[in-house]
This record gives C-alpha cells, structure tokens and sequence, in this order.
C-alpha cells in the first residue's frame, strides 16, 4: 500500500472547511480525477456513494463510506472498487488558520501498472493531491471573503 501525506493551511475556520469536506457531491470541485459522484445515501454515521475516476487515461469506478470521526474535525473516506484505499481528512485549527491535513493510502491498480510505472502513479497522485489542497484553499478562502463568518 503506498501512502500519501500533504498539508496546507486555509484561512477559515474548520467548520466552515469541514462542511465542504463532508459532502460527497462537492469533491468533484476540488479533486480533478473525480469526475462523477452520484447515488448519495447518508446515515446517521455514514454518507455512501458511487464514484467515478479517471487517472492517467484509465477510467476507475466504485463505492465509498464518507464518515465523520471526528466532529468538525476529521473525516475518513474509505473507497473500494476499481481503486481500494482510505483517506483521511484532518482539520487543525490554530491562530494562522486551520491546517488541513490529507493522508491518501491505496493500493496502485493492476491496470495502471500495465500501461505505466508505480513511481508514475504515486507521483501522479501527489501532483493531484497537493492539487486538491490547492483548489480546496482558493475555493473556502474566495468563499470566506465573499461571505464573512
């Protein structure tokens, strides 16, 4: 299993962050592989939902469970299917903003590997994730200057 650890922080507070983060329909905006998520079916505990990937070329679908462990805090979004990993998502407040921290573990698909290279793969992950924090960052920052807290 490869892991994949980045952080960045946002100027906002984590609640506003995590009500981004915790919903399904929205990670499209900041995740650029993703391309689709759909047949959202949220629990007490637990959102489900059907996604859609396309990483370099090759096109990926599944199933995950988006669950808050932490509240307003930290999110684990565990993905099985065509990809199979976990991704935890956590939110450190502090007086410079709140840290997001993204842990990205999973195992490099059999299908990649046939057309290219792990380190490939995993260095295509890490363009992608430090991508997410980046997008993530200017989405809730814009939002916070145009709709104070």
């Amino acid at each position: 299993m490869v892991t994949v650890k980045r952080s960045s922080v946002i100027q906002a507070p984590a609640e506003i962050i995590f009500r981004y983060l915790n919903e399904p329909s929205k990670l499209h905006n900041i995740y650029q592989p993703l391309i689709r998520v759909s047949d959202e079916l949220r629990t007490l505990k637990t959102t489900r939902f059907n996604w859609e990937v396309q990483l370099l070329g090759v096109h990926f679908v599944g199933v995950a469970d988006l669950t808050e462990v932490t509240p307003q805090r930290e999110v684990h979004l565990q993905f099985w299917g065509g990809i199979e990993g976990n991704i935890w998502l956590r939110l450190h407040p502090s007086d410079q903003g709140t840290e997001v921290e993204v842990e990205y573990a999973y195992e490099v698909p059999a299908p990649l590997l046939h057309k290219h290279g792990q380190q490939e793969v995993i260095q295509y992950n890490i363009v992608h994730i430090e991508g997410l924090l980046t997008t993530l960052k200017q989405v809730v920052e814009e939002k916070m200057h145009l709709y104070p807290h």
